[in-house]
């Protein structure tokens, strides 16, 4: 079996979490069936951050990492920077004008506009894509994700429409609510979906709203499956005691500790700031918040910690190491991200890893991944006084936070293992080969 992928950025590098995903199925299929021969085709740069930032500087070429082939193919990258700020425009109108019906013709001109950009333009050469396909000769290509770069595009439409390649797989994972309608609307892109041989969504919500989509359009569904995304437990380090105790001195040796992630509005951290202005409790209470925020969020986060009472404290540590990262996991007694746009979210599994309740936001998406009285607490993202309820309720009732901590972890250890997913994958590959 030959199984060529699409993923987005590959190691070495930092990693989003989405991309993390990516490469640890292809090395896990891998290293399940040796005799399974992947390549991977891959944007060449070791971040994201850089396809917008060093125009012309990158060409492709192909490299090995644990006997994974990966072809790191070039960005049109003058084009993209030059043309990335009228695209992300249009986007962000879209998102602004796509409810109601007042916008109905702005938005069909938008969506034209995205389309043409989506699976026309020059973000990356065919021709290069075309000639990897041939020398590969895949019986399989993966596209993991259908996002809104549109080398995924170009790799499936290629297979299909040139034969190229025996099946054509999408692993659906897009990460944000506010972009579903988005991408899933564009007519070209709904099309290869319903002309692949299967597709595979990270949740029952997500599989629901691509059927419904190719139905109301009057296409074909392929046969759908049900697979999280797979998580490299190996990538998790158990923290050193004095690491853990170190940190509770940096935060005051407070009584609790209220762990969340970035300082975003729609991630919900500010809510969780104010939600805790109110908190009526005596005891010396730390939130710590790490990971991505610009400058405005973290002065917005600076002056709102001022209304905290006495004995609440704030910190935010930006980005941090895999070992500082665990640690804090493991010193937090709650996890509170309550996320308006997540539909998984790999910081929860990571604080289930290491045995913290969560608190998220009430969603379909949510519903399903963490389920309220599950594997945690969803709460309405606005509403300070739910935010507040939930994080009382797991800081007092040890009983509760040690039952939704450990379904979570229970979770992440028998549903979302790596060879456990990729073992999965291969029985789909094997299912729709035969």
């Amino acid at each position: 079996m030959r199984v060529l992928y699409f993923i987005a950025v590959t190691p070495p590098g930092r990693l989003y979490g989405a991309e993390r995903h990516h490469f640890v199925l292809a090395k896990s299929v891998k290293q399940l069936r040796e005799e399974i021969n992947v390549e991977i085709v891959s944007y060449n740069a070791e971040r994201v951050e850089d396809i917008w930032r060093k125009p012309l500087s990158r060409g492709y070429f192909s490299t090995e990492l644990e006997k994974i082939k990966i072809h790191k193919i070039p960005f049109n990258n003058l084009f993209v920077w030059l043309s990335n700020p009228l695209s992300l425009a249009s986007q962000r109108i879209l998102l602004l004008i796509s409810e109601g019906e007042m916008f109905n013709g702005l938005k069909r001109g938008l969506l034209v506009l995205s389309e043409y950009y989506l699976t026309k333009t020059g973000w990356v050469p065919w021709n290069i894509i075309r000639r990897i396909m041939e020398e590969s000769n895949p019986n399989i290509v993966h596209a993991y994700g259908i996002h809104l770069f549109n080398m995924a595009y170009k790799i499936t439409s290629l297979a299909i429409e040139n034969n190229l390649s025996k099946l054509v797989i999408w692993t659906i994972y897009h990460h944000y609510i506010p972009y579903e309608r988005l991408l899933f609307s564009r007519p070209k892109i709904l099309n290869i979906l319903s002309r692949s041989s299967a597709l595979i969504s990270s949740t029952h919500k997500e599989a629901e709203i691509v059927k419904r989509l190719l139905i109301e359009h009057g296409l074909k569904v392929p046969s759908q499956y049900i697979i999280p995304p797979p998580v490299d437990l190996r990538s998790f380090t158990n923290p050193p005691k004095e690491d853990i105790e170190k940190l509770r001195e940096v935060f005051g040796n407070p009584e609790y500790i209220i762990l969340t992630m970035t300082l975003s509005e729609k991630k919900g951290v500010p809510s969780v700031v104010k939600a805790l202005t109110d908190l009526k409790v005596n005891e010396k209470i730390a939130l710590v918040s790490f990971g991505r925020a610009n400058q405005q969020e973290v002065k917005a986060f600076e002056t709102m910690k001022k209304e905290l009472p006495p004995n609440i404290s704030a910190y935010y540590l930006g980005f941090v190491d895999d070992r500082v990262k665990s640690a804090l996991y493991a010193l937090a007694d709650v996890f509170v991200l309550p996320s308006e746009i997540d539909t998984f979210g790999l910081s929860y599994v990571e604080a289930w890893y290491y045995g913290t309740p969560v608190i998220g936001a009430r969603n379909p998406y949510m519903e399903e991944v963490i389920g309220n009285m599950t594997r945690g607490l969803l709460v309405n993202p606005t509403n300070y006084d739910d935010i507040r309820r939930a994080i009382l309720t797991l800081l007092e009732d040890r009983n509760l936070s040690k039952k939704l901590a450990e379904n979570g972890r229970s979770f992440v250890l028998n549903e979302l293992d790596a060879n456990i997913v990729a073992k999965k994958i291969i029985d789909v590959y094997e299912e729709t080969l035969s």
